[in-house]
C-alpha cells in the first residue's frame, strides 16, 4: 500500500494535542476485533471476501508495526492508527500506476481491495478516540471518499472496464460493493463528528457519497445510500447539515417535478424528462416517506399536495398520465 506521510502526519499531531486515555481504554476491545478480522472464522474460511478482508488487515498492520513515528509499547495497534493507514492505502489504489487501472483485471482487483479496505475502515471508525482527531482529518480522509466515488463513475463511462468491474463470481465485489461500502462509511465518519466541524466540509461529503447515490440506478446502492441517510437523522444528536440539505433536496426534487409535469402536458417533446423526474420520484419516495416526519413537515407536505394535485389534474389521454400512473404504483407498493 502507499501511505501518504501527510495525513500520518495529521494523525500524529492530533495525537499529540489530544488526550488518548478514550482510545487506551478502547485498545482491548479493539484487539479483539482485529484478532476476529484477521483469524477468519471456522464458518468463513472459504468466503473470498473474507480471506481478502483477512489479508488487507494483516497488511495494514504490518505497515502499523513498521512505522518508526509510532509508539507502541508492546500493546496491539490503536483504532486511530489503523485508521489513518486504511485512508492511506485507500489513496493509494486511486494513485496506482495507470495501467493497473486501464485493464479489466487491474480494475477488479484494485475495487476488491477497496471493498476490502472500507470494510476494515467501517468497523474501526466506531473505536477511534477521541472524535476530534476525526474532525482533524475530515479534508483528507472526505477528499479519500468522494475520489472513491467519482473513480467509480469514469470507470462506468468505459464499456471494457464497466463489464469488469460489475459484481464479481468470486463476491470479493465490485462497484456495487464498493458504493455500499463507501456509504456506509461515510455515514459512520460523519455520524462521529463533532457538532463544531466545518458545516461546508460536512455538506461536501454528505452530498458527494450518500445524497448523490439516493438516485442511483441500483436498487442496492439505493437502499445503501438511504440507510445511511436515515443513520444519520434518526441520531439524536444529528448535525444540523443533514435535515438542512435532506429538507433542501425534497423541496427541489417536488418543484422540478411540478415543472416537468406542466411542461409536459404543453409540449410532448417533454416526456422524456417527465420520465426521468419520475424514474428519481419513484426512488427517493421511500426515503421521504421515513425522514418527512424529521424535516419540515409542513414546507414538504405541502410540496407533495401540490404535487399530486397538479399530476392528477392531467387528462388520462396524455403522456402525462404516464407520470402519474408511474408515481401511483410506487405509491400502492409502499
Amino acid at each position: 500500500f502507499t501511505c501518504v506521510d501527510s495525513f500520518d502526519r495529521i494523525i500524529m499531531s492530533a495525537m499529540m494535542q489530544e488526550d488518548f486515555d478514550l482510545d487506551a481504554q478502547t485498545l482491548g476491545s479493539y484487539g479483539t476485533v482485529l484478532h476476529n478480522l484477521t483469524q477468519a472464522r471456522k464458518n468463513r474460511r472459504r468466503d473470498p471476501r473474507a480471506i481478502r478482508l483477512s489479508a488487507v488487515t494483516k497488511a495494514i498492520l504490518d505497515l502499523v508495526e513498521n512505522d518508526e513515528d509510532a509508539t507502541h509499547n508492546g500493546n496491539a495497534p490503536s483504532a486511530s492508527q489503523v485508521y489513518a493507514k486504511c485512508i492511506s492505502a485507500l489513496e493509494g489504489t486511486l494513485s496506482s500506476p495507470s495501467k493497473s487501472l486501464s485493464s479489466p483485471n487491474g480494475i477488479a482487483d484494485s475495487l476488491a481491495t477497496q471493498n476490502a479496505l472500507l470494510e476494515l475502515l467501517n468497523t474501526t471508525l466506531a473505536h477511534v478516540q477521541p472524535a476530534a482527531l476525526l474532525r482533524a482529518t475530515v479534508p483528507v480522509t472526505s477528499r479519500v471518499l468522494r475520489a472513491i466515488v467519482s473513480s467509480i463513475q469514469s470507470v462506468e463511462s468505459d464499456g471494457d472496464l464497466a463489464a469488469a468491474a460489475g459484481e464479481t463470481k468470486d463476491e470479493l465485489g465490485g462497484v456495487n460493493a464498493v458504493l455500499r461500502a463507501c456509504c456506509t462509511a461515510s455515514a459512520r465518519f460523519l455520524k462521529r463528528l463533532p457538532h463544531d466541524t466545518d458545516h461546508n466540509q460536512v455538506q461536501q461529503l454528505y452530498l458527494s457519497t450518500i445524497v448523490g447515490l439516493w438516485d442511483d440506478r441500483r436498487p442496492k446502492v439505493r437502499r445503501a445510500a438511504q440507510s445511511a441517510a436515515m443513520e444519520l437523522l434518526n441520531d439524536p444528536s444529528c448535525h444540523v447539515v443533514f435535515r438542512k440539505v435532506t429538507h433542501k433536496y425534497f423541496h427541489t426534487t417536488m418543484a422540478r417535478a411540478q415543472r416537468k409535469a406542466n411542461s409536459q402536458n404543453q409540449d410532448d417533446s417533454s416526456s422524456s424528462a417527465a420520465t426521468a423526474s419520475a424514474t428519481t420520484l419513484i426512488h427517493v419516495l421511500p426515503l421521504l416517506e421515513k425522514c418527512i416526519m424529521k424535516l419540515d413537515f409542513e414546507v414538504l407536505s405541502k410540496d407533495v399536495m401540490e404535487l399530486l394535485a397538479l399530476l392528477f389534474q392531467q387528462d388520462a389521454t396524455s403522456a402525462a398520465f404516464d407520470f402519474v400512473a408511474m408515481v401511483k404504483v410506487n405509491k400502492n407498493n409502499s
